[in-house]
């Protein structure tokens, strides 16, 4: 973690903060490629990608008063929902998400998913499913990369 994250006067000083950048750890960004169409300060922005299933499940079951620490009902502008996200990661080992961290002292702190990647030979099965996906959502995605040889990136804007 950079001076940013763990300083105690900048944004990312809330219990639940400091439990989101510490599960989400490596999967973290700091290029400013990942910081641009952001309105707003960047520090209390941050984008991750590589996020694995059991770090999302580990998202999903701690917190503090019985809520856990990302909203398994949110979606990303009429993406899956983050709970069918992970549901999908369950029966394809391999596909990460991709999303980003929003500081509680913005005033609307959270994690929010905002789509999936999967490095590797996309089996028929694995496309099915992840087009089945796509389909169910309310909107289609803004990027939809698919190579069956070298894997795929979905995300909605």
């Amino acid at each position: 973690m950079n001076d940013k994250t763990t300083s105690a006067d900048g944004p990312w000083t809330s219990i639940n903060d400091v439990a989101r950048i510490m599960i989400i750890g490596g999967a973290l960004l700091e290029s400013e490629e990942f910081k641009r169409g952001f309105e707003g300060p960047s520090d209390e922005l941050r984008h991750f990608k590589g996020l694995t299933l059991s770090q999302l499940e580990a998202l999903i079951s701690f917190g503090r008063d019985d809520a856990s620490l990302i909203d398994t009902e949110s979606d990303q502008n009429g993406s899956p929902t983050c709970w069918q996200f992970a549901t999908f990661m369950r029966y394809w080992p391999g596909v990460t998400c991709v999303g980003y961290i929003v500081a509680e002292s913005r005033g609307d702190g959270r994690v929010q998913i905002e789509g999936l990647d999967f490095d590797g030979i996309v089996s028929a099965e694995l496309e099915r499913a992840l087009r089945k996906l796509c389909k169910g959502a309310e909107a289609r995605p803004s990027e939809f990369n698919f190579d069956e040889s070298t894997g795929f990136h979905v995300w909605w804007d």
